[in-house]
């Protein structure tokens, strides 16, 4: 009984040179090297009964029932790669989106096929409904020990015309089905015609301009030989030849002779001796033998699949020297073996000297090492200390006062210019502080005098009591403390981010470094538990003076600001009493809409009103030189408690001293057991830097190896027709947040219909899932002699 398949023969599809590269990127990526290479794949395609099923059964010897309908209703996939035993799956894909339906399938016999095409039909909704096409896909995935990745998809035949069982809405079925196969551009294209019947009628030239195919990818195949008319053979052998204008491919086109229906009992190689008879005494002779028959297909093939796929080299050696990149880089972190205290030491002197000259970069504002390269801005430390100063000086002035006086008209006097960045970083890192209550000047006045009488002293009548000025100021700056607690707790999260991100960056990934762990847990956490205790403390020294109202100010600035402050009421004053005498004059006045609004008074307030020194809602107790005190007071003092905050309590407190976390000093001073306690190696670091080691080289060797057989420059540049994602992947960058949750400004978080199901076409090495459609079209590769040497680590046993 026969087999379904031949491994064999279907290896002779894959050059030598392709089984190098496969061994070579299944080596790889037992060392991490990570990516999806989308395999080229060849797709068959052409009008119907053009005999595009027997081309296919030809070169992969894989022979389908004739009574089965098989690849005339629907599309199939065959896919062969390696495994660890002989496997078969078969399923059908959906266009409608649903999940993937296995198929009972066992067998690996040309007669289990029958009832698989039946499940295939059934799932399809096509039993009964033999005149009907579907969109759906039967795929059959066969893993074989030392097989090597194959793809080979078969089409139905397209075709324009109607009849009494192929409708208008069959033919576009079929025509997305191809269309979406043929736009792949991973897919090696055999359009098959055949060479029968009058050339003017040929529909391929139609074929390749309706599907736009891409002739740097397509190889024509002629079929049919022996059914050509006399005169046309001169058409077809110059088609044949690649010789007519309007029908080159890049490719070129092939000859193939169809097993012929008296002939259906040849096994295959019966059908290639056939077919080698006919080539060498017909007239199709003329036509090279690399360019005829079935075995010379199968060899223009396998070249054609290997041009292909080199060209995924070059994106491949550009992952590989990532990866030799992070492995050097993680060597480099990990250090030299550290066998006794002097190596640890050493080690530990090394790092120190690293990790304090990027954190005085960072103090400093200069962002040239490779660290502020890597990781987002947020990690910029004084850009980042400079945007929460300004939020913590806007949201102070804003914010800060219990109450704010506003004008009898509703309007607020001042206001800080706010700016777009300052909204963003503000809607990351809130203060969570409420807005102030708003009074205006006259309530604000009636109320002091209320006040006023009730704390009347030994002062003179008219006179102004100052200590209701300092406890209207204690009311008014009793939230200052909260929000500069806040403000030191953010930047002491964002300093100690940073911290723990740099030293992850020096010393490795503290979630697999047990130095990083510990440096982290000794020294790190020591450090910033100690510098919260000395910053709560100079913030209870900063705001005692304000809190219990003895700070005093500087008498000359306090004497001009509020001069300045009571000058401006004053003005103020003066112009409300011009307005209101033109009025008393004019017996009238327009209000805000413009319009005339009657306005009288009597003599007698007319004269009160040009012999009174204060305003009418003042009084006896002066509450208009009480305000001015008390706001002069204020913003004298928010001024110095934002400075002192900003500068004394965070940077002389803090940043400044975060250089000095971690020095060759500190190191040179610690006792050997601590020095054991922070770098002594695990069996776990020991492995691991072996196993680095051995990966570095493997990269090295396998870069040489590729170096080889890479295409040439122009060829790389212009085609993506089979591509390689990689798998960025950065252990760095995967360090945990372990102190308070807070949102840095700068973080950005990163959060269409096909027509027909797109086929999985790709072998994953690892990593995500990767479309493998880019560009529809590449050039041809020109051949090049290939040294079939692999690399010095093939045949070694792998770690």
């Amino acid at each position: 009984m026969s087999t379904l398949f031949d491994s064999e023969v279907l290896q002779k599809l894959v050059s030598p040179e392709a089984q190098h590269l496969h061994r070579l990127l299944k080596e790889l990526s037992r060392i991490g090297v990570g990516s999806i290479v989308s395999l080229p794949r060849i797709v068959v395609f052409g009008s119907q009964k053009a005999g595009k099923s027997s081309v296919l059964e030809a070169i992969s010897r894989i022979k389908f029932p004739a009574d089965s309908g098989l690849c005339t209703r629907f599309a199939t996939e065959l896919e062969f790669r390696d495994g660890a035993q002989l496997r078969i799956n078969a399923s059908v894909k959906f266009a409608d989106g649903r999940p993937a339906k296995s198929l009972s399938y066992n067998g690996v016999h040309e007669s289990d096929l029958p009832e698989l095409i039946r499940q295939a039909k059934e799932e399809m909704g096509l039993v009964g409904l033999d005149k009907s096409f579907s969109k759906d896909v039967l795929r059959l995935s066969i893993e074989r020990p030392g097989m090597y990745p194959l793809q080979l998809v078969d089409l139905p035949g397209v075709f324009k015309t109607t009849s009494g069982d192929q409708t208008k809405e069959d033919i576009k079925t079929v025509d997305d089905l191809v269309r979406g196969y043929l736009e792949q551009p991973n897919s090696i294209i055999m359009l098959v015609t055949a060479a029968e019947g009058d050339y003017h009628n040929q529909s391929f030239r139609e074929q390749l301009e309706k599907f736009g195919v891409p002739k740097s990818r397509t190889i024509g195949i002629i079929t049919k030989p022996d059914r050509t008319e006399s005169d046309q053979l001169k058409y077809f052998t110059s088609l044949a030849l690649n010789q007519q204008s309007d029908s080159k491919l890049d490719l070129g086109w092939h000859v193939m002779r169809n097993r012929d229906t008296k002939n259906e009992s040849d096994d295959f190689d019966g059908r290639d001796r056939r077919e080698d008879e006919f080539f060498a005494e017909s007239d199709w002779a003329k036509i090279p033998r690399t360019d005829r028959g079935a075995k010379a297909l199968q060899a223009r093939l396998s070249k054609i699949q290997f041009d292909q796929l080199r060209r995924i080299i070059p994106e491949i050696m550009q992952e590989m020297n990532a990866k030799l990149a992070q492995r050097e880089e993680e060597l480099e972190r990990l250090g030299t073996a550290r066998s006794n205290i002097e190596d640890m030491r050493n080690f530990l002197t090394r790092k120190a000297d690293a990790f304090q000259q990027l954190v005085k970069e960072a103090v400093e504002g200069r962002y040239n090492d490779a660290f502020f390269r890597r990781f987002p801005d947020h990690y910029n430390l004084r850009a980042q200390l400079r945007m929460f100063s300004t939020a913590f000086d806007y949201v102070l002035r804003e914010k800060g006062a219990e109450r704010i006086i506003i004008g009898d008209n509703g309007n607020m006097a001042g206001g800080s210019e706010r700016r777009e960045w300052l909204d963003e970083f503000l809607e990351a890192n809130p203060y969570p502080v409420s807005d102030p209550d708003k009074c205006t000047y006259r309530d604000f006045g009636d109320e002091l005098n209320r006040e006023a009488a009730k704390t009347r002293g030994l002062e003179f009548p008219g006179t102004t009591n100052d200590s209701l000025a300092h406890s209207l100021f204690q009311k008014q700056s009793r939230k200052w403390e909260g929000m500069a607690q806040h403000h030191i707790d953010m930047v002491t999260t964002s300093a100690r981010l940073f911290v723990e991100k740099a030293m992850e960056f020096v010393v490795g990934p503290a979630s697999t470094n047990p130095t990083t762990e510990a440096i982290l847990r000794i020294i790190v956490d020591d450090f910033f538990e100690e510098r919260e205790l000395v910053l709560k403390a100079k913030l209870e020294e900063f705001i005692l003076p304000y809190r219990e109202a003895y700070a005093l100010p500087v008498d000359r600035e306090f004497e001009v600001l509020k001069k300045a402050r009571s000058d401006a009421r004053r003005n103020k004053q003066i112009l409300e009493q011009q307005r209101l005498i033109l009025a008393a004059t004019n017996g009238s006045e327009k209000d805000d809409k413009g319009e005339e609004e009657d306005i009288s008074i009597s003599v007698d307030q007319l004269r009160r009103l040009l012999s009174a020194d204060r305003a009418p809602s003042e009084g006896e107790f002066a509450p208009g030189d009480i305000l001015d005190k008390m706001q002069t007071y204020y913003e004298l003092s928010l001024r110095t408690f934002t400075d002192n905050i900003i500068n004394l309590a965070v940077e002389s407190c803090l940043v400044r001293r975060i250089q000095y976390i971690f020095t060759p000093t500190s190191v040179g001073g610690m006792s050997d057991d601590r020095v054991k306690e922070l770098a002594a190696e695990t069996e776990d670091i020991r492995t691991r830097r072996e196993d680095l080691i051995k990966e570095r080289e493997k990269l090295k060797e396998s870069l040489k190896y590729c170096n080889r057989y890479k295409p040439l420059t122009s060829i790389s540049k212009t085609s993506t027709s089979t591509t390689v994602t990689p798998k960025t992947t950065n252990a760095v960058a995967q360090a945990t947040t372990r102190p308070k949750d807070v949102k840095i400004f700068g973080a950005n978080d990163t959060t269409g219909g096909n027509r027909v199901p797109q086929p999985s076409n790709s072998v994953q090495i690892s990593g995500e899932s990767a479309s493998p459609f880019k560009t529809p079209s590449v050039p041809a590769v020109p051949r090049h002699s290939f040294d079939p040497s692999p690399p010095p680590w093939f045949g070694r046993k792998t770690a």
